[in-house]
């Protein structure tokens, strides 16, 4: 009996978080700034974008153009392919993609557009700012695709450990790691932020 027709099979929904867990957003968007000026350096910059400080309003600092920076952006995007070949898996037994982000406009569709080159979710939700955070946001979804539970693929500690009654929240423990190390370089853990 195969997965999909276990008598007894749950009915999976399976969401991943688009920046820094898909797709890594963060070292993209430094080598674009480094790119379009050679006066910052890599840790400053790095260190900003990870703080979650707005890009437009960073590169406005930097007096880069916004629409330049996003098209150096897009040419430094890489995809994780480890997790990319896993949802592909998921979905070939069955299982809903959604891929979630809280940018919306612009970066959104050109992201959107560069996920779909190597899977294709079945929904996209940009402009989730605040929305990660709401059981009723997690209910309707799971809801709208008569899921018994959904598995919940992150990056962030803070806003991507969502927890609810029909929530698995897991976090891309390579990139936490990562954030930690770049976050604390130079300073002792007591003083990281």
């Amino acid at each position: 009996m195969s997965f999909l027709r276990a008598k007894n099979a749950k009915k999976i929904l399976v969401v991943a978080d688009l920046h820094n867990t898909l797709i890594d957003s963060t070292s993209a968007f430094a080598k674009a700034f480094l790119k379009l000026n050679s006066k910052l350096s890599m840790p400053d910059i790095e260190k900003r974008l990870l703080l979650k400080e707005s890009r437009h309003k960073l590169a406005k600092e930097y007096k880069i153009s916004y629409s330049k920076l996003l098209e150096e952006y897009s040419k430094q995007e890489r995809i994780n392919k480890k997790l990319v070949r896993l949802l592909k898996i998921f979905k070939s037994i069955g299982m809903p993609i959604v891929v979630i982000t809280s940018s919306k406009g612009k970066r959104a569709n050109l992201d959107r557009k560069y996920l779909e080159k190597y899977i294709k979710p079945d929904t996209f939700i940009s402009n989730a700012v605040g929305k990660k955070g709401k059981a009723r946001f997690w209910n309707n979804l799971v809801s709208s695709y008569h899921a018994d539970f959904c598995l919940y693929i992150g990056n962030d500690t803070e806003e991507d450990a969502i927890s609810g009654k029909k929530m698995i929240s897991l976090l891309n423990s390579e990139y936490v790691a990562k954030k930690f190390y770049r976050l604390c370089k130079g300073q002792s853990i007591k003083n990281a932020r």
